[in-house]
């Protein structure tokens, strides 16, 4: 039996999970069963799918006999995985009860599917691992089929922030590893109801490139380019058994895989070289030529966050602190502005500058104890670990906070039983929804002492309007200070008025109001908010 054999059979476990519905064993009969399904109800349909396929797992078939059953099953599951994504796909997270279960359904029958085609594989090679004659071209398919339904997997839990089920890695490079070792990766395999021709090598590298950009860190629309850009570049990269180039990851893992497991490794310097290449170009768009001729227009900013992610890989292996400990957060700009600036809303905030007349402010003020309003909440969370660039969070089941991608967050940096806060500021890198309800989110720190103040732009020695904004120290000494707004300056502002308010780290000489120059960036593209770097 040939080692690449036994790794496909590695982890591979047979059960009906429960299923109690019969699927027929013959093709004819089968072709029947799929004509009365119940297509008006597409949950419905989802079930007994669901059933029927699990339940076939766990029955004797020779290969050949499993693989025809699936392929006439396999078109009503990818017209019912279709109608039920459009129900769930792109709504608001976290998804409401009925949302959720239709998402598990397709989770569900794309995993089944997938484990199915890989027992097909397993039993048409059985018993050595040799691909029987006159059947490479169903091997092939088997092949293809499990490794896109395991990425249809990936890919769902990415767009939901959800954990993929256990073991999906391991079950994909069991895949591809045979495919190779039979020399089946670059076999062209038809695929009538997605409509497209895949190969095993380009489907399990399209999959890896958009695991090594860290996939939970972009939204849906982005991962939707991302995925273009690796389909496009998958065929240009290379597996190999070591590093190859300085542009070298290994293939993901699972997190129960053994420590020090040896995965393999993907070679990515075409997927790095057509990025930094469109990166270069001016402007907020950076169109990426593709191999295949076309140009997909991208937003500079989701290259540089991309580039950003590739290499991370240094990052990873920096120290980090573990330990679980609460910290309390607050999520979103208006809301750490409100805790910052002594829990009271920005237009008492600005009310108390008038007053205050370019003074100062005591930090004994009465005014600073307005108490927490409905819409400004802080919310207890755990921090898994730390390093000096960031955080792991987790909120526990029941918080439902508002997060997603690029927002920002205050943690509470003072220790337990302080009187005064001490308010650091980061922005959500990653998210990730758990299945028991929590929320995992990986926090980039922007800086460790952040603090509340109103501003507003002068143009043309105009004062404009004043905008709630945060003063973000920087983390490394001599590089330059910054304030982010909520919402978007129309045009280049070259000069800034900041007025101060609450500042307990400030008392011995407190400020009122200063003028500032500045550059404008933004801080994400998918939140409205602007980030004003002072000029030096």
């Amino acid at each position: 039996m040939s080692e690449a054999y036994q790794e496909l059979l590695r982890g591979f476990t047979i059960g009906a999970h429960g299923a109690t519905v019969e699927l027929p064993s013959d093709v004819r009969s089968i072709g029947k069963w799929v004509e009365v399904l119940p297509r008006a109800d597409l949950l419905k349909s989802a079930e007994v799918l669901s059933g029927a396929a699990s339940r076939s797992l766990s029955r004797k078939h020779l290969g050949a006999t499993r693989f025809t059953l699936m392929e006439t099953l396999r078109p009503a599951v990818v017209d019912c995985i279709k109608g039920l994504d459009r129900q769930f796909l792109g709504s608001p997270l976290p998804l409401t009860s009925d949302r959720l279960l239709k998402a598990e359904h397709v989770l569900f029958l794309h995993h089944t599917m997938a484990e199915a085609y890989r027992r097909a594989l397993i039993e048409l090679c059985h018993p050595e691992g040799d691909i029987p004659m006159m059947r490479s071209g169903n091997a092939a398919a088997c092949v293809a089929r499990c490794l896109w339904h395991y990425q249809q997997v990936l890919l769902i839990s990415w767009n939901l922030y959800r954990t993929p089920p256990a073991g999906i890695w391991s079950a994909m490079r069991g895949c591809y590893h045979y495919a190779v070792s039979v020399k089946l990766n670059n076999h062209a395999v038809e695929d009538g109801p997605v409509q497209h021709t895949m190969r095993p090598h380009d489907l399990f590298v399209e999959t890896a490139l958009m695991a090594l950009v860290n996939p939970l860190a972009f939204t849906p629309p982005e991962l939707e380019q991302i995925k273009t850009i690796a389909a496009g570049m998958a065929a240009r990269c290379a597996v190999c058994s070591s590093a190859a180039s300085e542009h070298s990851a290994q293939l993901p893992r699972d997190e129960a895989d053994a420590e020090g497991l040896e995965t393999g490794y993907l070679e990515f310097d075409a997927f790095f070289h057509v990025l930094t290449e469109a990166v270069s170009a001016n402007g907020g768009m950076s169109p990426i030529l593709l191999p295949d001729g076309k140009t997909l227009p991208v937003r500079t900013a989701l290259v540089k966050r991309m580039l950003r992610a590739l290499g991370q890989a240094s990052a990873r292996s920096a120290t980090r602190v573990y330990g679980e400990y609460p910290i309390d957060t607050v999520l979103g700009l208006s809301g750490v502005h409100f805790f910052a600036a002594g829990r009271i809303d920005f237009e008492t905030f600005i009310q108390n500058l008038s007053r205050l007349s370019g003074q100062g402010i005591s930090t004994a003020a009465d005014w600073l104890d307005s108490g927490e309003t409905p819409n400004h909440k802080m919310l207890e969370a755990t921090v898994l670990d730390h390093s000096l660039g960031g955080y792991r969070l987790k909120w526990e089941a029941g918080q439902t906070p508002r997060a997603r991608i690029g927002e920002v967050v205050g943690l509470n940096g003072a220790p337990p039983g302080a009187g005064e806060p001490d308010w650091m500021l980061g922005i959500i890198r990653w998210l990730r929804y758990e299945s028991e309800g929590a929320v995992m989110a990986g926090v980039e720190l922007l800086t460790r002492r952040c603090a509340a103040l109103a501003l507003r732009p002068v143009q043309g020695g105009h004062a404009g309007q004043l905008l709630r904004a945060l003063e973000i120290p920087p983390l490394e000494e001599g590089l330059p200070r910054a304030f982010l707004i909520s919402g978007r300056l129309e045009q280049h502002t070259p000069r800034l008025e900041v007025l101060y308010g609450y500042e307990p780290y400030r008392v011995l000489s407190p400020r009122a109001m200063e003028s500032v120059l500045t550059e404008t960036t933004a801080l994400a593209v998918n939140i409205d908010y602007t980030l004003l770097i002072e000029q030096n």
